[in-house]
């Protein structure tokens, strides 16, 4: 007997549906059913703990994040949230939605107090940047990118999903968004979660709907604390784009196909004036971008 097959047997009753598609790190899904009942069997042997402990949180705090019916690292039975992200609606009924899960997220500062999260600004630079340079142009490329954080305006750090996307998104039958995949989460701007979700590696969000959902997001935000998120939101979306760019590439097959929806959205941020830095090393060692 497998160790995933004695876990299941301990648990009374359920049997494998059928695999789940895996994603882009060590994790593995698979649908159960006992009866007429379903639960997602994951396994994962490096990141369970946090997720449940983080889950147990968002839960306490209104979101909706997947109930454990049972854990046992490197395996756990978790509540199924179906088949339907929100990648399955209209972009222009999805989007809203999501957005507005972060601006609680926003507005929940004890949901960050609850959990001992990493900081964004500890992050190792691998970690924010990935491996975008070659190593012979890794220092000047960490270089640039550290003159243009000194630059960056103060800031209070929220609840962070760090892979706020529309297939970790779930159209729950009671009308909210289920929340799957936050086990890498940080401390750090709220921005880091919207341009992940507006600006899609996987999916070309229209200019205006982009502009109308940042709107949504920061109504009711000074035209001065506007600006300083807008600056946020492009530097750490370059940010984030170069470093899924390296990714990317590296993982190849499927991926691959998704490359130059990562340039062009580097291409369409160079010009703003808190990426001057960010762009002259482009301009030096990568002018293809």
């Amino acid at each position: 007997m497998t160790d995933r097959a004695a876990f299941l047997a301990g648990q009374g009753g359920w049997r494998v549906v059928r695999a789940l598609a895996p994603d882009a790190g060590h994790r593995r899904y698979w649908r159960v059913a006992r009866g007429a009942h379903t639960a997602v069997l994951v396994e994962d042997g490096q990141s369970l703990p946090a997720f449940l402990r983080m889950a147990e949180a968002l839960r306490a705090h209104g979101f909706a994040a997947p109930e454990a019916y049972a854990a046992v690292p490197p395996f756990a039975l978790l509540e199924d949230f179906g088949d339907r992200p929100l990648r399955a609606l209209p972009m222009a009924q999805a989007l809203p939605h999501a957005v507005d899960v972060l601006r609680h997220f926003a507005a929940c500062p004890d949901l960050l107090h609850a959990l001992d999260l990493p900081h964004w600004a500890g992050s190792a630079l691998q970690q924010k940047r990935g491996d975008f340079a070659p190593p012979s142009l890794a220092p000047s490329f960490e270089s640039v990118w550290a003159e243009a954080e000194s630059a960056l305006p103060p800031y209070m750090p929220v609840f962070t999903h760090a892979d706020f996307h529309p297939d970790n998104l779930m159209a729950l039958p009671d009308g909210r968004v289920g929340l799957l995949d936050f086990q890498d989460a940080l401390a750090a701007h709220p921005a880091y979660d919207l341009v992940n979700l507006l600006e899609d590696a996987r999916t070309d969000v229209p200019k205006g709907l982009r502009a109308d959902m940042l709107q949504r997001y920061c109504a009711g935000m000074t035209p001065e604390d506007r600006r300083a998120f807008e600056v946020w939101y492009r530097v750490l979306g370059t940010q984030f784009h170069c470093r899924v760019w390296a990714l990317f590439l590296r993982l190849g097959g499927t991926y691959a196909a998704h490359l130059p929806r990562l340039e062009a959205y580097i291409r369409e941020a160079l010009p703003h004036p808190a990426l001057g830095p960010v762009a002259r090393w482009f301009t030096d060692h990568a002018p293809a971008f």
